[in-house]
């Protein structure tokens, strides 16, 4: 379905449970950002996966888009590859299943998933380009603060909302080259799902904390 406006698309979205929403940030009437708050108050599609759609590939565009509430982030003019990737991780019902026709999306193997940070993989997910691969990483490294800062106070007893961070930190985790955490995350979401308390998933939570310091700690090493 396409809406011509983000008057449109909240619309439709109050009207129809959608997979995933596309969300151009420049439309008529209502803008892309305020088109996706206004979607997630309605009942259908509070946690549909809404991917921004935009011309502006600015620095810190994208980390400030998720802020926002979007979940992930594509730049015009779109990639066929990438396009595919977004779609298949965000529909897919297993995150870690493989794509046949598209390389990018290889399952890591079980020893890759010893590393905190596996460049090959990173180069993979940004199509062999060097400068993407790092400029991925950086942002998702900027991404923990608030991610700890949260878990901490959950774990602590305090009431948050850990859901929303968690699927955050996965979608960015799927183009960064770290496929341990990406797997913590996976697992974090899967149960929180479930309805499982912070109570339930405090050892993945704390994992959570170690590989993000670990991430940290490893990708200097890849920006010299």
């Amino acid at each position: 379905m396409v809406a011509s406006s983000g008057k449109e698309a909240v619309t439709n979205a109050y009207e129809q449970k959608f997979d995933l929403i596309l969300m151009d940030i420049q439309m008529p009437e209502m803008d892309g950002v305020t088109a996706c708050n206004e979607i997630r108050k309605g009942p259908l599609n509070q946690n549909t996966p809404i991917v921004a759609v935009t011309a502006h590939a600015m620095s810190g565009e994208r980390e400030r888009l998720l802020r926002e509430g979007m979940d992930d982030y594509l730049t015009k003019p779109i990639e066929e590859h990438i396009l595919e990737q977004v779609l298949h991780h965000w529909t897919s019902s297993d995150n870690d299943a493989p794509l046949p026709s598209s390389p990018v999306m290889n399952i890591p193997s079980p020893a890759s998933l010893t590393l905190s940070v596996d460049w090959s993989l990173a180069m993979k997910q940004a199509a062999g380009k060097e400068d993407l691969a790092r400029d991925m990483l950086q942002m998702l490294i900027r991404s923990f603060d608030e991610v700890e800062e949260k878990v901490s106070l959950a774990l602590e007893h305090q009431d948050i909302d850990l859901w929303p961070v968690i699927h955050k930190l996965h979608g960015s985790c799927a183009y960064s080259g770290v496929p341990k955490l990406k797997q913590i995350c996976h697992e974090l979401e899967t149960q929180m799902k479930s309805g499982a308390a912070v109570a339930d998933v405090e050892p993945e939570l704390l994992e959570l904390l170690d590989e993000m310091q670990n991430v940290r700690e490893q990708a200097p090493h890849y920006f010299s």
